[in-house]
């Protein structure tokens, strides 16, 4: 009888392991997809040539180039990045905008 319990409880335990992977793969995979959706490229030299996908712009045929999309990072993590807006999770303070002074914070607090 205690067999019997013992692998009917090991199947279940089994059963809903296996369903949460699934589960994951089907949340990476999605997760995947609609980053791929959400990539633009555009034309140099043309920045009304905008396409889903990589190809040569119509006009003077350049390779188009992947649209930049702007970045946050925190100035006391300059290794947290979040695509959108708001606060570091880490400290509380304001995310800025990724730019060039970007390396130059990331340098400075290296020196202390």
């Amino acid at each position: 009888m205690k067999t019997k319990l013992l692998i009917i409880l090991s199947l279940l335990i089994f059963t809903l392991g296996y369903k949460d992977t699934i589960e994951a793969q089907i949340y990476e995979a999605q997760n995947e997809e609609k980053e791929q959706l959400s990539k633009r490229y555009v034309c140099p030299m043309h920045p009304e040539v905008v396409r889903d996908n990589p190809g040569k712009c119509p006009i003077c045929g350049m390779k188009l180039q992947e649209e930049k999309q702007d970045e946050y990072y925190c100035p006391m993590h300059p290794d947290y990045v979040s695509k959108n807006p708001g606060k570091c999770p880490k400290c509380g303070m304001r995310l800025k905008k990724d730019g060039k002074n970007r390396s130059e914070n990331f340098k400075n607090t290296n020196k202390l």
